[in-house]
């Protein structure tokens, strides 16, 4: 039997070697059979990279160089986040012609962070379903709303009474120091619950609270979890390198809670 120590140095530089190549090799192959795309899609404003795509343009900001490329190829381009292929729309006139002109060719969305790891059972609601199902749902919600108001007069009184129940509870303070931004929160969902669920929640409850922490908390690990649409299979890496299992456990005791 030998050892780790019997092991010449050189063979071990070798295997790591041989798995850094055929990684890359792997990924090269990956990168070049999703990139058959048809002839028909709009027009790339930059060469793409190998694996990384277009991810290392915005090295200055997205925003600034999405401007730059809406400016030099128009409306409407293609680009790569990783190996996600992607259209952007950077003009009223484009999003008009996609979601107001076409929309019923353009209802399914990318697959979400919570069915990538909560299976189908977790693409579902407004947010995170797509195609026939979000069609349905959306039509639903919207008849739903209209019923209780919303587009209305109705909706305008329920805004206006939660504002009068907001100004008491500060009144009640008496001037003492209190962070309000969690009151705010509370309002903001009174106004929605109010119709939606025909119910309200008084600002120190302790459910409301913990679903508006638990939100917020979400919302801020999705900038790190966003790798995750432009690399999915990292998803598969052991840990939570990227906050993704945390977000997706937040978003499960949201749905449960409820």
């Amino acid at each position: 039997m030998c050892s780790a120590s019997d092991i010449p140095a050189g063979w071990i530089s070798q295997a790591f070697t041989y798995l850094a190549l055929t990684t890359s090799v792997a990924l090269l192959v990956r990168y070049l059979v999703t990139s058959r795309l048809p002839a028909n899609i709009p027009p790339f404003p930059a060469r793409a990279y190998p694996v990384l795509g277009h991810l290392p343009y915005f090295r200055d900001g997205l925003r600034e160089q999405m401007a730059k490329w809406t400016k030099s190829a128009g409306g409407m381009f293609s680009l790569y986040f990783g190996t996600q292929f992607v259209v952007i729309l950077g003009s009223h006139d484009a999003l008009y012609t996609a979601f107001a002109k076409h929309g019923d060719t353009l209802s399914d969305r990318p697959e979400s962070l919570a069915s990538v790891s909560g299976g189908e059972a977790s693409n579902k609601g407004l947010i995170f379903s797509s195609g026939p199902l979000w069609k349905e749902q959306r039509s639903v919600a919207l008849q739903i709303l209209k019923t209780f108001g919303v587009g209305k007069n109705v909706l305008a009184l329920k805004i206006m009474e939660e504002a009068s129940a907001f100004l008491n509870a500060l009144s009640e303070l008496r001037g003492e120091p209190r962070n309000a931004i969690p009151m705010v929160k509370v309002a903001v969902a009174n106004n929605i619950c109010s119709i939606a669920v025909g119910q309200r929640f008084e600002y120190d409850d302790a459910r409301i609270l913990s679903l508006n922490d638990k939100l917020g908390e979400m919302f801020r690990l999705s900038e790190s979890s966003s790798i995750i649409t432009a690399f999915p299979w990292l998803h598969s890496l052991p840990g939570d390198l990227f906050n993704v299992k945390r977000r997706v456990q937040l978003y499960k005791d949201i749905v449960e809670n409820v």
